[in-house]
């Protein structure tokens, strides 16, 4: 586990130049400095040469010339700034309030954010503030912009029985953050049967587009997926699969349990940081038709394609 942040090193920046010309990637390096794979990716992009190469004496400098500029102070450091906040706040304003207001009278603009924070350096103001211990309330979270919602306990009983055909799980598998490359994975549900279709971008429109695509011809009367934005425009969703979808509960991963564990199958062939924007078509279907071949317990250790065959349905390799 990577420790707490600290300042990178002259013997680190020379390990990452070192690895770097070696061809390791930002995750690589970060595992052996036990530094997050992020950090690493920013010391690079901050330090590196026009030519794009990285090295260790010249980022050593760089970051040593930075240290010495001047740091902007704080907003609310100037007292003809702080005491008309302070004196709102006392009244019982809002910090949104605050912030309106002047606005309205064209002062100079300030942010709800920054009165936040001072209220956050000076505890004394916080009992003016409405809410537990006067902290501001926590933004809503990303699932909630996704309206219209139909939840997982609204599914026909049949669904979670796994009694027919066309019941579908269904998530993204992605690689690094910083790369837009990824796969949406579904997962019938009563025979495990599994369609992986490959992303080349991470928007609702584009997994829309690919998951029409990947289940044609097949059984679908739903999909439960996850509360991702790619799954925003569920509505075109459901009127190009005729289908129904359905949301699971946020951080209840076990609700989706057959797709969740599909996705650890596919980290068999699809490891961790693996760059998705690389993969190929070819490379998708091998990894689905060794799943849908693979003799699974929970079916008597019949394949997903024999199930669906069994039960009328034709799949196509």
């Amino acid at each position: 586990m990577p420790h707490p942040y600290e300042q990178i090193s002259r013997t680190e920046r020379e390990q990452i130049a070192l690895r770097r010309r070696q061809g390791a990637r930002c995750g690589q390096i970060g595992k052996e400095l036990g530094r997050w794979r992020s950090t690493i990716w920013r010391e690079i992009r901050r330090n590196a040469e026009e030519d794009g190469g990285y090295r260790a004496r010249r980022a050593q400098a760089r970051a040593e010339e930075r240290r010495g500029w001047p740091r902007r102070p704080r907003k609310l450091a100037a007292e003809g700034m702080r005491n008309p906040v302070e004196e709102g706040l006392k009244a019982y304003w809002s910090p949104e309030q605050i912030s309106g207001r002047w606005a309205v009278e064209g002062q100079e603009p300030i942010s709800r954010t920054t009165i936040y924070r001072h209220v956050q350096a000076h505890p004394e103001y916080r009992k003016y503030l409405r809410g537990p211990d006067g902290i501001e309330r926590k933004r809503r979270s990303q699932y909630q912009r996704i309206r219209g919602r139909k939840r997982i306990e609204e599914r026909p009983a049949e669904v979670e029985k796994r009694q027919r055909v066309g019941d579908w799980e269904s998530d993204t598998l992605r690689g690094p953050i910083t790369l837009e490359g990824s796969l949406v994975t579904h997962v019938e549900r009563r025979t495990r049967y599994v369609k992986v279709g490959w992303l080349t971008a991470r928007n609702a429109r584009t997994l829309n587009s690919v998951t029409v695509e990947g289940l044609r011809g097949l059984p679908v009367h739903t999909l439960t997926v996850d509360n991702g934005m790619e799954f925003a425009r569920f509505p075109d969703l459901e009127a190009r699969l005729g289908a129904k979808v359905y949301f699971a509960h946020k951080g209840c991963p076990w609700e989706r349990g057959s797709n969740e564990n599909t996705n650890g199958l596919l980290r068999q062939f699809f490891p961790r940081g693996t760059d998705f924007g690389l993969l190929g078509p070819a490379d998708v279907r091998r990894a689905e038709e060794l799943l849908n071949t693979r003799p699974r317990k929970c079916l008597g250790y019949r394949t997903p394609k024999e199930m669906m065959q069994q039960l009328g349905v034709a799949v196509v390799s």
